[in-house]
């Protein structure tokens, strides 16, 4: 093989493997975040486990503040929506997103906010919402997908793609916060 044509070859494997490893689209995986809620809850937690830390540790309030002000839900959305694509594929986003979007899936998304408020230690003066025997079914037929279990999942492979990603984020946001 002409050595011209050998970068051409190492540039084509890599674009074959890089597109190998994602199986959906991450519009799709955006979609589905938008309409879940998931990338709120994630951000929440991400602030409420940094404000508990920093207290902990005695930061100065102002500091805590500067860091919670970084931590937003358009911050994470990108990098779950990345995280999401690779590990699901278009069919199963589709799936998520019906589910999600259905009035059961939209209620469902409300108990869990209003649980991980409950969770993270903030009040709510929401209330839960009841589910008829049906709506029970329907959410306990996601639940057994494949992507409803990883997506109901508190320690998904997704979450933990994400905080890797975005600690290098995280750490320069607590670094600057700290001046």
């Amino acid at each position: 093989m002409p050595q011209a044509n050998k970068p051409i070859v190492a540039v084509v494997l890599l674009c074959v493997a890089c597109s190998a490893q994602r199986k959906g689209s991450e519009k799709l995986a955006a979609q589905l975040l938008e309409i879940s809620g998931i990338h709120l809850i994630y951000a929440e937690g991400i602030v409420t486990g940094y404000r508990n830390s920093a207290a902990a540790d005695k930061k100065p309030e102002k500091e805590i503040s500067c860091f919670v002000t970084k931590i937003t839900p358009e911050l994470v959305l990108p990098v779950l929506a990345s995280a999401y694509a690779v590990e699901f594929s278009d069919s199963e986003l589709d799936s998520a997103i019906s589910f999600f979007g259905s009035t059961t899936g939209k209620e469902y998304v409300r108990y869990q906010r209003i649980k991980s408020k409950e969770m993270f230690g903030v009040s709510t003066t929401e209330k839960a919402p009841q589910f008829s025997s049906h709506d029970l079914e329907l959410i306990d037929s996601f639940a057994e997908t494949r992507i409803g279990k990883l997506i109901l999942s508190p320690h998904s492979p997704m979450s933990a793609s994400a905080r890797a990603a975005l600690r290098p984020q995280l750490i320069a946001f607590r670094d600057q916060c700290k001046r």
